[in-house]
């Protein structure tokens, strides 16, 4: 993104560079990153930013499984405000430096976001327990937007603002 010229860096009073200005930028998110674009209307720098992302993705190196549109972003459940979100192959996460190579060894062995689509190895698994809780139930594959409020009833409270229902888990 800075290469591409949608960040600009700024003096920083700390090693890490910081900044300075930015028209696109990326949202880490483990396995996937959304793309924000600072004016959603700027359609030169939304076109600039795709082109970027294909030649990127055209590298098999790069880590990058997929590209989503934000249509097929929000059919999936998130990043309302991305233009672009980029889905990475397993073995890869999302970094935060600025500056360095696109892709580096890291430490670290476990992350979420992976697209739930194309990397279904990489699915979470959820576990409750409790005296209003069936036991052994397979709830089979769930939406993670149902977790806060099936844990908000099982306390005797209500979400009003959740997008999705609680999950059945009652005995």
């Amino acid at each position: 993104f800075i290469t591409g010229g949608f960040i600009e860096l700024g003096k920083s009073t700390s090693r890490t560079p910081s900044v300075k200005s930015w028209k696109a930028v990326p949202w880490l998110a483990g396995g996937m990153a959304a793309i924000l674009l600072r004016d959603p209307a700027d359609t030169a720098t939304r076109d600039a930013v795709q082109t970027m992302l294909n030649k990127l993705a055209a590298d098999p190196d790069s880590g990058i499984q997929g590209i989503l549109s934000a249509s097929e972003a929000m059919q999936l459940g998130g990043f309302p405000h991305a233009a672009f979100v980029v889905t990475l192959k397993t073995g890869y996460v999302t970094g935060g430096a600025l500056t360095g190579p696109l892709v580096s060894e890291t430490e670290q062995r476990g992350t979420h976001g992976y697209n739930p689509l194309t990397t279904p190895e990489m699915r979470s698994a959820f576990f409750l327990m409790g005296s209003n809780v069936a036991a052994r139930k397979d709830l089979e594959i769930i939406d993670m937007r149902q977790i806060a409020p099936t844990l908000a009833l099982q306390m005797g409270l209500t979400m009003p603002s959740a997008q999705e229902t609680p999950l059945a888990v009652a005995k």
